[in-house]
């Protein structure tokens, strides 16, 4: 299989409807190709990343620009055809227009409502490598969650920019203190920057209560208008007890509670 054919079947495949963010190993096994293809996989896809006509994000996702080239409904079918058809001239004088839309993953600002974006490093093209993202136009996006953004204000000393998708959450699990809020089961997530706590269903039979450390998942994320709702996984226990405040920060980092057993001998 030569590299053009595989390139053909990368665009078709990113470009069709159904088409989630994937690793190249995902896509890899998505295009059923053989094994020795993979390497020419990986080329195709550096390759037309430098071409513009998709991105590589975050977490080695391959993504879809969000605007594709315009497409006359005369002259090709879809966006497909014509991604084929741009020759290197043409694709020189559109790479000599500083784009203003990429993709990286979002990082909140400690104890602030504001965040940044790292950019990749095919898109760090400023000396600036940071988008600064403000409070309004955050679109709800939360810690490590992977983002579109356009970029709004370029200077010399900064660049701001706009969440335009988010592409993919970077987790689901959170620990939390549990309170009761006006009747209502609320739970306040450690290291999330919220300005209010996301709601809790049905805690009938949970042994839980106001002040207590729990681990939730969440089902649906907050934003600008509601506060989310998750469920309860776990009751870790009192805030006041240090070992639980030792697990709740452990699970906000990630950091496993019990090491295997060869990691235990001298």
């Amino acid at each position: 299989m030569n590299a053009e054919s595989i390139t053909e079947q990368l665009l078709r495949y990113v470009y069709s409807d159904d088409y989630r963010p994937s690793k190249p190993k995902s896509i890899h096994k998505a295009l059923k190709l053989p094994e020795e293809a993979y390497r020419d996989l990986r080329r195709a896809i550096k390759s037309l990343v430098r071409e513009g006509r998709i991105l590589f994000g975050a977490n080695h996702l391959v993504l879809r620009p969000a605007k594709p080239p315009a497409v006359q409904p005369d002259s090709a079918p879809d966006h497909f055809n014509e991604l084929l058809d741009i020759s290197p001239r043409r694709l020189k004088a559109r790479s000599s227009v500083p784009s203003s839309e990429t993709v990286g993953v979002f990082r909140v600002a400690p104890n602030r409502s504001f965040g940044f974006v790292k950019l990749p490093k095919v898109a760090a093209r400023d000396a600036v490598d940071e988008v600064f993202i403000p409070p309004r136009h955050t679109k709800g996006a939360m810690e490590g969650d992977t983002v579109r953004i356009r970029i709004s204000m370029r200077s010399k000393e900064r660049l701001e920019g706009i969440v335009t998708e988010i592409v993919s959450r970077g987790r689901r699990e959170f620990s939390g203190t549990f309170q009761t809020i006006d009747g209502q089961a609320m739970v306040w997530l450690d290291g999330a920057n919220l300005a209010h706590p996301v709601h809790i269903g049905d805690i009938r039979g949970l042994p839980v209560s106001d002040n207590e450390k729990v681990i939730v998942e969440l089902v649906r994320y907050p934003d600008f208008f509601q506060p989310g709702e998750a469920v309860i996984l776990r009751v870790l226990g009192s805030n006041l007890n240090p070992a639980v405040d030792t697990m709740a920060v452990m699970h906000q980092f990630g950091l496993v509670e019990e090491f295997p057993p060869p990691a235990l001998e001298v």
